[in-house]
Formats: structure tokens, C-alpha cells, sequence
């Protein structure tokens, strides 16, 4: 499966409600719009996005539909489906290809978010199932493993 195929599968079936605004900041908000329109580089914001969202998988163990615009407290603490993780992992998956990499502490961030997408997967209940795009993704994170641990 492709990338830019797998990304339009996992986009198409999110839900359409992802505006954030009053002091909420809408995960899948966030993730469409990195995975929609990305940029070459993440900017200081964005970085401070994805440290946060990998912190939830991989401490709290669980990512919700919104935070407060610290992505500490859950605003609406429903837990993100199976697709709606899907999508997440492919924005750690974006986020380790596009961090900067003129900043020496960047391939570590790049290490621990490719992590936390693997992490991401973990997490899902149908992560034992046969799932043609869990194993796409589970491919292509370690396709990118290797390309880091190759430098």
C-alpha cells in the first residue's frame, strides 16, 4: 500500500468535527491539519504538539479528542477509535520525517516519536488482528527505523 493511498484511507474515515477554538485544542483537529497540509518543516508549536500527544501514548497510555491549549487536561476525555489512532501514528510518522534536522538533539526526537507511533499501535485493540493498514504502518515505521539507525 502507498503512503499517500494509506493516508487518504485513514483521512477519509475521520469524522469531520475536528475545529478547535475557547481554549480547546482538538487532537484530531491538530493531526488532520499536519497531515493535510504539511509543512517542510514542524515550528515550535507543532513540535510542543507532538511532544505532547507522544507523552500521552506513551505515559498516560491513552490520547482523547481535546486538551487545553497545553495539551495537558483533557477537555473531552473520549478516547481516540481505531482509526482515529491510525491517523495519529501517521502524524509520528510525519513528524520524525520532517523534524530538523540541523538540530542535534533531533534525531532523538525523531527516534522517540517513530516510538510512540509503534507505541500507538500497541494501543489499539485490533492490534493483534490482521489489519492491512496496521501492518502498512507497522512497515513503514520500520522502514524509517532503519533509515535513523542507519546514520
Amino acid at each position: 500500500m502507498f503512503l499517500g493511498t494509506l493516508i487518504n484511507n485513514i483521512l477519509d474515515g475521520l469524522p469531520a468535527d475536528t475545529a478547535s477554538g475557547n481554549g480547546e485544542r482538538r487532537t484530531l483537529g491538530f493531526v488532520r491539519s499536519l497531515l493535510e497540509n504539511p509543512p517542510s518543516h514542524l515550528g515550535p508549536e507543532e513540535e510542543a504538539a507532538v511532544e505532547a500527544l507522544a507523552r500521552k501514548i506513551d505515559v498516560v497510555k491513552k490520547v482523547v479528542r481535546s486538551y487545553d491549549n497545553d495539551w495537558k487536561k483533557p477537555i473531552d476525555g473520549t478516547a481516540l477509535d481505531d482509526q482515529e489512532m491510525k491517523a495519529l501514528v501517521l502524524m509520528f510518522l510525519f513528524a520524525a520525517g520532517t523534524a530538523n534536522r540541523e538540530d542535534r538533539d533531533s534525531a532523538g526526537r525523531r527516534l522517540k516519536w517513530l516510538n510512540s507511533g509503534f507505541n500507538a499501535i500497541d494501543l489499539m485493540p485490533t492490534s493483534g488482528k490482521r489489519d492491512s493498514r496496521l501492518a502498512a504502518l507497522r512497515n513503514i515505521l520500520g522502514s524509517q527505523l532503519e533509515f535513523l539507525l542507519s546514520k
